[in-house]
Protein backbone atom coordinates (compact mmCIF):
# COMPACT_ATOMS: atom_id res chain seq x y z
CA UNK A 1 0.00 0.00 0.00
CA UNK A 2 1.09 3.33 -0.77
CA UNK A 3 1.66 5.93 1.79
CA UNK A 4 0.02 9.40 1.51
CA UNK A 5 3.59 11.04 1.04
CA UNK A 6 3.99 8.81 -2.45
CA UNK A 7 0.46 9.43 -3.11
CA UNK A 8 1.49 12.94 -3.70
CA UNK A 9 4.69 12.70 -4.91
CA UNK A 10 2.97 10.81 -7.49
CA UNK A 11 0.29 13.72 -8.31
CA UNK A 12 3.14 16.43 -8.18
CA UNK A 13 5.28 13.77 -10.77
CA UNK A 14 1.93 13.54 -12.96
CA UNK A 15 0.70 17.43 -13.21
CA UNK A 16 4.69 18.27 -14.33
CA UNK A 17 4.77 15.79 -16.60
CA UNK A 18 1.49 17.77 -18.06
CA UNK A 19 3.34 20.98 -17.80
CA UNK A 20 6.03 19.47 -19.82
CA UNK A 21 4.42 17.54 -22.42
CA UNK A 22 0.90 19.47 -22.96
CA UNK A 23 1.70 23.04 -21.98
CA UNK A 24 5.10 22.91 -23.41
CA UNK A 25 6.78 24.97 -20.68
CA UNK A 26 10.48 26.49 -20.50
CA UNK A 27 13.11 24.46 -18.36
CA UNK A 28 13.05 27.63 -15.84
CA UNK A 29 9.12 26.99 -15.39
CA UNK A 30 9.16 23.22 -14.95
CA UNK A 31 12.23 23.62 -12.57
CA UNK A 32 10.55 26.48 -10.66
CA UNK A 33 7.30 24.54 -10.41
CA UNK A 34 8.89 21.20 -9.39
CA UNK A 35 10.84 22.67 -6.31
CA UNK A 36 8.11 24.35 -4.93
CA UNK A 37 5.57 21.35 -5.15
CA UNK A 38 8.11 18.91 -4.12
CA UNK A 39 8.03 21.44 -1.01
CA UNK A 40 4.81 21.21 -0.82
CA UNK A 41 4.84 17.34 -0.72
CA UNK A 42 7.20 17.37 1.62
CA UNK A 43 5.24 20.07 3.98
CA UNK A 44 2.10 17.54 3.84
CA UNK A 45 4.07 14.41 4.66
CA UNK A 46 0.88 12.14 5.25
CA UNK A 47 -1.62 14.89 4.23
CA UNK A 48 -3.33 13.98 0.84
CA UNK A 49 -2.61 17.04 -1.12
CA UNK A 50 -6.56 16.91 -1.66
CA UNK A 51 -7.53 17.26 1.74
CA UNK A 52 -4.94 19.71 2.33
CA UNK A 53 -6.09 22.81 2.86
CA UNK A 54 -4.98 26.47 1.90
CA UNK A 55 -3.39 27.58 4.94
CA UNK A 56 -1.75 24.00 4.45
CA UNK A 57 0.00 24.80 1.01
CA UNK A 58 0.30 28.66 2.17
CA UNK A 59 2.20 27.44 5.00
CA UNK A 60 4.60 25.87 2.72
CA UNK A 61 5.65 29.25 1.42
CA UNK A 62 6.45 31.13 3.87
CA UNK A 63 10.30 31.00 5.48
CA UNK A 64 11.33 28.85 8.05
CA UNK A 65 12.69 31.32 10.67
Amino acid sequence: MRTATEDNQRLVDAYLDWQNSTRNCSPHTYAAYSGTLNKLAVHLDATLLGAASVGDAGATLEPQV
